[in-house]
């Protein structure tokens, strides 16, 4: 079985970074394109939401600020015990808190994904956990070994064009809007788009994001 792409799933998205969030938005609408989608920044929204028990799927990162990481994993425990033991509850993080990881991973609902992934592992991944899966990514902590250059030195490698436009996506915009902006094609645009990517060696806008924020 597979999660039926015109099911009205309910997923509610709770991500402090706003560039991520709308990285995430655009991959579950297009994933998933009759879902309703709940975009929330921050836990004190997301516990007044009222799809808070029901919701189909509730992503998060483990916290809304850094020093708060400890008291977001006790949080995302409670709501999964209490409020939704039957329910799938998706984390989507960079943080490398091994102990605290591995402690949320016993939960048998809670699923810990890396948003570094490729767009078709994330896309396997957030369907098999809609069909009830646990999924544990076992390479979240693996970034620690990463010899790759930090996204200071990618950006720098981008030419002004591109810089520009990586500059809209992070605010936003589609493809089709940054080409009406700027007064190039479509075509132009995606190409752009496409080089940012190669040279950040991310597979979708929601890898882009997340590697552009974390500087991997």
């Amino acid at each position: 079985m597979t999660a039926g792409k015109n099911k009205e799933w309910r997923i509610i998205i709770m991500y402090p970074c706003v560039l991520t969030r709308r990285g995430l938005e655009r991959f579950f609408a297009e994933l998933l394109p009759n879902a309703q989608i709940t975009s929330l920044n921050s836990f004190a929204a997301l516990s007044a939401n009222s799809d808070l028990a029901t919701a189909d799927l509730i992503v998060s990162d483990i916290t809304d600020r850094e020093e708060h990481t400890l008291r977001g994993a006790e949080w995302l425990l409670w709501l999964q015990r209490k409020i939704r033991p039957d329910k799938p509850i998706m984390i989507a993080t960079q943080l490398r808190y091994p102990t605290l990881l591995s402690h949320l991973a016993q939960e048998p609902t809670v699923s810990l994904i890396s948003l570094t992934e490729p767009r078709e592992v994330l896309s396997k991944q957030v369907t098999q956990i809609l069909n009830g899966e646990k999924i544990i990514n076992l390479n979240i902590d693996a970034e620690k070994g990463n010899t790759r250059p930090p996204a200071q030195k990618k950006r720098a490698a981008l030419t002004e064009s591109e810089r520009r436009v990586l500059s809209l996506l992070r605010a936003g915009y589609s493809v089709t809007q940054i080409a009406n902006q700027q007064e190039r094609s479509v075509k132009t645009i995606s190409t752009h788009k496409r080089r940012i990517m190669q040279k950040f060696g991310a597979k979708s806008e929601v890898e882009l994001f997340a590697r552009d924020k974390a500087g991997i």
